[in-house]
């Protein structure tokens, strides 16, 4: 992750923060040999995604923040695309986005409508992939072909950027949560405030 954020992004001013929640595995070590720009903390207790998120935010310094999975790859100028596109909304939108726009081929995972009854009840891979675009899934962004921005309900924690204030007025991520549901929670509170989730459709 690491490596690909260093090689792609450049001409902005950034800051890495990574989070090892007590794997003590020798990541440590390798982080500081490698890359001693990264700030690196280690945990001394498995912290859980919404704990850890919300430390690393408390540590970093900048107006706009980007949870990044570890297991996720930079591909090119992503981030600055991201940062650019971000700053160019308005600010009363929580300026939300989702990485998977710039792949080629995006994630369907990666946007999502928030759940009911109904579409937890219908939820199956077979179902998405023959209708796709029905209003169940909260897909239809990846779908429209168009140039512009589209409001979802909700996208994948997996790699969320928005702005330093708007996280904060949410309350960060809910703690309530170890693992999965934070990001769809954080949506979620994010509508109820009127603050729109939105996403590129370009491609």
């Amino acid at each position: 992750m690491s490596e690909s954020i260093l090689a792609g992004t450049r001409d902005l001013d950034y800051e890495i923060i990574v989070i090892d929640s007590a794997s003590f595995d020798g990541c440590s070590e390798m982080v500081c040999k490698e890359y001693p720009q990264v700030r690196f903390i280690q945990s001394r207790e498995n912290l859980g995604f919404s704990r850890a998120n919300n430390l690393a935010f408390q540590i970093a310094t900048g107006e706009f923040v980007l949870f990044l999975n570890p297991d996720t790859e930079i591909v090119g100028p992503a981030i600055q695309v991201l940062h650019s596109a971000l700053k160019s909304l308005p600010k009363r939108r929580s300026h939300w986005w989702q990485i998977a726009e710039l792949r080629r081929n995006a994630s369907t995972s990666c946007v999502q409508a928030f759940p009911t009854i109904l579409n937890q009840v219908l939820s199956a891979a077979v179902l998405r992939r023959w209708i796709p675009r029905s209003r169940l899934w909260g897909m239809q962004a990846l779908f429209s072909g168009c140039n512009q921005y589209s409001e979802v309900d909700m996208i994948s924690g997996a790699c969320l950027m928005m702005r330093r204030s708007v996280f904060e007025r949410i309350g960060l991520f809910s703690t309530e949560y170890f693992m999965y549901a934070e990001d769809v929670d954080l949506c979620y509170k994010s509508r109820k405030l009127d603050l729109p989730t939105t996403i590129s459709a370009k491609r």
